[in-house]
Parts: structure tokens; C-alpha cells; sequence
């Protein structure tokens, strides 16, 4: 028991470096701590689990403070949370994404008996309905822009992102997500800020005040898109989001950022439950546990307390973290800053996959300045995974006919 007790606090502290680090992608950790793992070995399942739910917390700090995430968990939150550390709230920012977070895991858990009993119901089907979603779900990521120039701006954001990422991922380097995840939603933040000269604004630090019933909803609404996006490869809290929106009607910023923490959180548990009752792996996460290990229903309900466990440590750090943020941003140059976490990135991707991977890294990064420039959600650029899965699917449904 004390030895499980040790790896969980070492996941949550390895979940704190992969969060705070952009480019440090929780995929990579994962992989990397299986790796070196024995066959069967619940302690570094521990580990990986504890690490998970972490990281979803501690990743919005840089997304608020750097506008840049390494995760296309938080994508989305890098504009609406970066705006509001623009107008002086980004303690509230990061604060209303952990709350987020921590509605989503105990919504997900709630929500789990007639998240697995639906899943079954439709398991049988649900390979054939998964091109027709994606199709649907970029439908509205065009559709969704509100003038003309935007959906065509926001369409070739789309066919161009979806092109990249079927090239580099089929016929490029073996670490091409990292080059993309961190080109579409790190690197390109971080450039807009320093071609924008945008300066460390000064910042609130009053205690913020929540509209309780709003927050709930947002929370709950985030664990109901979480349990879809952990069914559908390839759909991201960032579209699942919009599709919330659509249904919802508009939010506040402050609403959203709860809905996405709460997808966030939500997806990576329900991801859980996939593992467990359909021995399918559809996060990062999950592969790496199910390389490890076959889930007993002991070991799953230790899973469970885990995830609990490490949520209620994850809020707290994470508030704490974003004070002491703050605090170390007013002595740096935000610019400079910037501009050496941007060199990070590149050195980083360089590392792991070469000149390949850095030209990868390159033409994401532009893809990204070109969405956020045009004014496009920057969540369009989900297309370099969801195009890809799409002729994936398609290609499997005209074989098996």
C-alpha cells in the first residue's frame, strides 16, 4: 500500500512537469515510464493514472499565463483563458479550469453506469458511425465561424492542417505529434505574443467570486462531452465543446472554461472506463497502462480511488502554482520569456526527431499564426487528427463491404 502511496505522489509530481513544461507532451511520459516498466507492474499504472489526471489540471497554467499548450486536451482554453490573463484575471482563469476539472472527474464517476451502459448498446454499430460524426463535427467547426471570409478561412485551416497531419504521421519522423501538437497550439501562441509585443499585464488577485449554479452546469455539461470525446477517436474537448455550445446556446468565458476543464478531466477518466469494460485504448494514457497490464476489477477500483485521490491534490497545487506564476512572471521579461520558450520548443523537437520533425514543427507553427491572425478558432487545426481518422475509417468500412 505504501509503495503504491509513493508512486502516486511520483505521478503527480511527474504530472506537474509535463503540465507546467510546454512541448513535454503527457503522451511522451507515459510511453517513456512503460517503457522501462515490467509486464503487469500496478505501481507504474499507479503512476501513469496519477500523472493523467495532474496533468490536466497544472496544463492550463501555461495556457493562461504563455498563451501556449502542449496538449490537445486545453487547445481551446488558450484563447479564452490568455484573453483573460490579458484583462488582469488570470488567477481566476486557471482557477475556474480546476474547478472544471475537479466537477469533471466526480461527474464522470457519476455519470460512469450509464456511460458504460450506453457505450454497450452501441458498440456493435458504433465503428460505422464514427465517419459520419467527424463529418458532422468539422461541418460545424466551419459553419460555426460567423462570417463568409471566416468559414473559408477556417475550411482551408482544416484542409491544410488535415494534409500536414496525414504526411507527417503516415511518411515522416516517429515523433511527428509532437512536432504538430506542439506547432498548432504551443508555438504559435507564443509567437502571436511576441510579434504582438504583448507585455506581463497587471493582474487581480482578489479572491473571484462564482455563479455556483452556472459553474455546476458547466461542470456537469463538461463531464456528459467528456464521456463523448473519450468514445470518439480523434474529436478533442476543443470540439467537443463546440458542439456543447451549439446545443447550449453562447456562454461565458468563465462558463466555458469550466465546461473545458470538465472535458479535460472527464475524457481522461471515462478513457479509463473504455480500457476496463472494452479493452480499447483511446487515449495516450491508456495505451501505455494497456501495454502493462490487463485491468482486474481489484486493480480497477484502485484505479478509481487513485483518480479521486489525485484530483483533490491537483486543485490545490495547481492554485497554489498559478500564484507563484504570476508572482515569477512580474520579474521576467514576458517577451523574453516568450521568445526562450519558444527556442525550448524547437531544441526539444529537434531532440526527438530531427530536421524532419523541426520542418514539421515549422509548418504547424505557421498553420497556427495563420488561424490565430485570421481570427479562426485555433481549434481548427484538430483537423491534422480528425482528417486522418476520417480516410482511416472510411477505408476500413469500404474493405469490409
Amino acid at each position: 500500500m505504501l509503495e503504491i502511496f509513493i508512486y502516486v505522489i511520483a505521478g503527480i509530481a511527474l504530472g506537474i512537469f509535463s503540465g507546467l513544461t510546454p512541448g513535454i507532451h503527457l503522451n511522451t511520459v507515459c510511453f517513456f515510464a512503460a517503457a522501462f516498466a515490467l509486464h503487469g507492474d500496478f505501481n507504474i499504472v499507479a503512476l501513469i493514472v496519477s500523472m493523467s489526471i495532474t496533468h490536466c489540471f497544472v496544463d492550463f497554467i501555461p495556457s493562461v499565463f504563455l498563451g501556449a499548450s502542449d496538449s490537445t486536451q486545453n487547445c481551446a482554453s488558450v484563447l479564452p483563458g490568455h484573453r483573460m490573463f490579458l484583462e488582469g484575471n488570470a488567477l481566476e482563469a486557471v482557477k475556474l479550469s480546476c474547478i472544471g476539472c475537479l466537477l469533471g472527474v466526480f461527474f464522470s464517476l457519476m455519470l460512469s453506469i450509464v456511460f458504460v451502459s450506453f457505450a454497450l448498446q452501441i458498440s456493435g454499430i458504433f465503428p460505422k458511425l464514427i465517419p459520419a460524426v467527424i463529418c458532422i463535427v468539422l461541418l460545424l467547426m466551419v459553419f460555426s465561424e460567423k462570417t463568409l471570409l471566416k468559414k473559408a478561412m477556417a475550411l482551408f485551416v482544416i484542409l491544410i492542417s488535415g494534409a500536414v497531419g496525414f504526411l507527417s504521421l503516415n511518411f515522416s519522423t516517429q515523433d511527428s505529434l509532437l512536432a504538430l501538437v506542439s506547432g498548432f497550439f504551443a508555438a504559435a501562441g507564443l509567437l502571436w505574443s511576441f510579434f504582438e509585443k504583448t507585455s506581463f499585464k497587471p493582474q487581480n488577485t482578489c479572491e473571484a467570486f462564482f455563479e455556483k449554479k452556472q459553474t455546476i452546469s458547466a461542470g456537469f455539461l463538461g463531464g456528459i462531452a467528456g464521456s463523448i470525446v473519450a468514445l470518439l477517436p480523434s474529436i478533442g474537448p476543443s470540439e467537443a465543446a463546440l458542439m456543447v455550445r451549439k446545443v447550449a446556446g453562447e456562454i461565458s468565458t468563465k462558463s466555458y472554461l469550466v465546461l473545458l476543464g470538465g472535458i479535460s478531466t472527464a475524457n481522461t477518466v471515462f478513457g479509463f472506463f473504455v480500457l476496463f469494460f472494452f479493452s480499447k485504448a483511446r487515449n495516450g494514457p491508456a495505451v501505455a497502462i494497456s501495454q502493462l497490464i490487463r485491468l482486474s476489477e481489484s486493480n480497477f477500483h484502485a484505479l478509481l480511488a487513485i483518480i479521486v485521490f489525485s484530483a483533490g491534490i491537483s486543485f490545490f497545487i495547481s492554485v497554489w502554482l498559478s500564484k507563484k506564476a504570476l508572482a515569477f512572471f512580474q520579474k521576467i521579461n514576458y517577451s523574453l520569456a516568450n521568445l526562450a520558450v519558444l527556442i525550448f520548443l524547437s531544441a526539444l523537437v529537434f531532440a526527438f526527431s530531427g530536421l524532419k520533425g523541426l520542418l514539421v514543427f515549422a509548418t504547424a507553427s505557421s498553420i497556427g499564426f495563420f488561424a490565430i491572425s485570421s481570427g479562426v478558432r485555433r481549434s481548427n487545426c484538430m483537423a491534422f487528427l480528425m482528417l486522418p481518422t476520417l480516410a482511416f475509417y472510411i477505408s476500413a468500412l469500404i474493405n469490409s463491404s
